[in-house]
């Protein structure tokens, strides 16, 4: 398997992909501005991949950029669903079903003492 050193980019390749600015995926993930345009362009020289065109303050995603963000938004979506079905398993390990046998009078006596009650 190919090295994935691109991987701690791909947050902010993600961001600003789905919103369009590097300022407000800078805003959204909590970097500066110029962070994220690091990013981006380590990003871009990892892979070897030309994923976005600045013209001016405006950046729009080339042809294997939009490829690429598909992708990711895929991946991303997987571990989500991987993480989301590991978490309900992990809660049904521990929701288990507890049937009770009573003899017919001491369960009478508890359910009658219950709706006294209510």
């Amino acid at each position: 398997m190919k090295a994935l050193h691109f991987l701690p980019y791909i947050r902010a390749f993600e961001a600003v992909a789905r919103i369009g600015s590097v300022r407000q995926a800078a805003d959204e993930l909590g970097l500066s501005p110029g962070a994220v345009s690091l990013q981006l362009r380590r990003l871009s020289e990892t892979t070897g991949l030309t994923l976005l065109e600045k013209s001016g303050r405006n950046i729009k995603l080339t042809a294997a950029g939009r490829e690429f963000a598909q992708t990711v938004s895929h991946a991303i979506g997987n571990l989500a669903a991987a993480v989301e079905d590991g978490t309900d398993r992990r809660l049904e390990s521990h929701q288990r079903k507890l049937t009770v046998g009573l003899p017919p009078a001491l369960a009478i006596a508890w359910m009658a003492g219950l709706l006294v009650q209510f």
